[in-house]
């Protein structure tokens, strides 16, 4: 696994086994920290062969699902081993999230600090940005740190340039998503939350983005004597 990983210039490889008896097939998938040649994460599949493309699918997503959060508990682990002077981009992006999920206004504060240090690091990482954005508006809503409107002024650019560098970026869109709705532009903020569900359909903070702006919508709808004026 060293030598793979060395080869394919990774940090983690998935490696998995194909049985197959009659009708049924059993999927093994594992994942091997290249480096030190360790698991990290192991699972079985059992499922009928009737449909085997469906399965395949079912598969690939259950297996992308599952191995996101354990990469990313991992790498912020290996992040906050590493002195602060020593970080490049990721490290100190991992380390930004570890502060992050610590929820108290200190932690916040450090890891926009460490988002901020990513985006220096590496002004193409659309992650520094995106996760900057969130932090942001996460504090002075849960917080109180800044006014709502002055946290909507910085992080609406961020969630902009996280969006430009990287489409895919559903975090991205959906920091969009609650930057235009905190200057009460539901419409857009409805669309980029929608994207961002569609490029990650088990997004939290999609889910929420979009349950805020149909509560929004609704509300507007009810004080509007011409719906259509909403448009």
């Amino acid at each position: 696994m060293k030598d793979i990983g060395r080869e394919l210039g990774v940090r983690y490889v998935l490696e998995g086994s194909l049985r197959k008896a009659g009708n049924r097939i059993r999927v093994t998938a594992q994942l091997v920290e290249a480096e030190a040649g360790k698991h990290v994460w192991a699972e079985r599949y059992d499922r009928d062969v009737a449909d085997i493309f469906a399965v395949q699918d079912e598969i690939t997503e259950a297996v992308s699902t599952a191995i996101t959060p354990v990469i990313a508990g991992v790498e912020q682990q290996r992040a906050m081993r590493k002195t602060p002077d020593s970080l490049d981009a990721w490290a100190a992006y991992q380390r930004g999230l570890w502060y992050f999920g610590n929820t108290d206004p200190e932690t916040y504060a450090l890891a926009q600090e460490y988002f901020q240090q990513a985006i220096d690091l590496d002004p193409s990482f659309a992650g520094g940005y995106s996760r900057l954005a969130l932090a942001i508006l996460d504090s002075a809503t849960a917080f109180g740190s800044s006014s709502l409107a002055e946290a909507q002024r910085l992080a609406e650019p961020l969630a902009r340039q996280a969006v430009s560098l990287d489409g895919t970026d559903a975090e991205a869109h959906a920091c969009l998503g609650w930057a235009a709705l905190m200057r009460g532009d539901y419409l857009s903020s409805l669309s980029e939350t929608s994207r961002a569900l569609e490029l990650t359909p088990n997004l939290a903070l999609g889910f929420g983005g979009e349950r805020r702006n149909l509560e929004f919508l609704g509300a507007a709808v009810g004080r509007c004597r011409h719906p259509e004026d909403l448009s």
